[in-house]
């Protein structure tokens, strides 16, 4: 009888630290499945291709020697800048012709230098217009685009890198499939078409530049 006593009371300590310890785990394991996961990264990389900027030949409006040229390459001239000097004629008739920028942009392509003779027509260097950048995606993945949403321009030609830009426009192209967006407040450098990642942003985000 007395053995009995004495294995029961060795038995009954540990009878009760399991039974302490089973709600303590219970109420363990709920505290772990509260903590909350990581939330996977769902930003959306529209690839796309920055469109070319439109442009014009400029062309010498009459035949003449050129006198000055008050451009380089790769300028940005704003609208009716003087561009260039002319001499129509020679002697007592001859007569000095002012040649202006027809409207703003980058000059490239330049064909003149100083004491050369142009003839009418002929062309002398080309407008690149500094309209907004026009990019273009499919279609599907700018579905939940909205005029207004932000976009960070990730990769492209210098002068976009590294910018966040407003959706000024959405112009749709089904033939193709795709959308052609417009970015505000975003000058477009001399260059050919490029790649260009754009991250969507929270909307209405104000403009950035870095």
């Amino acid at each position: 009888m007395k053995l009995t006593l004495i294995a029961y009371a060795l038995t009954l300590p540990g009878i009760l630290l399991l039974g302490w310890l089973k709600p303590v785990a219970q109420s363990g394991y709920n505290r772990m499945a509260a903590v909350p996961t990581a939330v996977p990264d769902t930003t959306q990389h529209l690839v796309g291709k920055v469109l070319a900027a439109p442009y014009q030949v400029l062309r010498s409006p009459v035949g003449g020697r050129v006198v000055r040229t008050y451009f380089n390459e790769g300028q940005t001239m704003p609208s009716k800048a003087l561009l260039l000097k002319l001499v129509v004629g020679a002697g007592s008739s001859a007569q000095a012709v002012f040649v202006t920028a027809p409207a703003a942009g980058d000059l490239s392509r330049i064909k003149v230098s100083e004491g050369q003779y142009v003839a009418a027509g002929a062309p002398y260097a080309r407008l690149t217009s500094r309209a907004p950048v026009r990019v273009r995606v499919s279609a599907v993945e700018a579905a939940h685009l909205r005029l207004g949403d932000s976009l960070r321009v990730l990769t492209g030609p210098v002068g976009l890198v590294r910018h966040t830009t407003p959706l000024t426009a959405l112009i749709p192209d089904s033939a193709r499939g795709t959308v052609v967006l417009v970015l505000g407040h975003l000058g477009w450098p001399p260059g050919t078409a490029v790649q260009v990642v754009l991250v969507p942003l929270s909307p209405h985000l104000p403009l950035t530049a870095y």
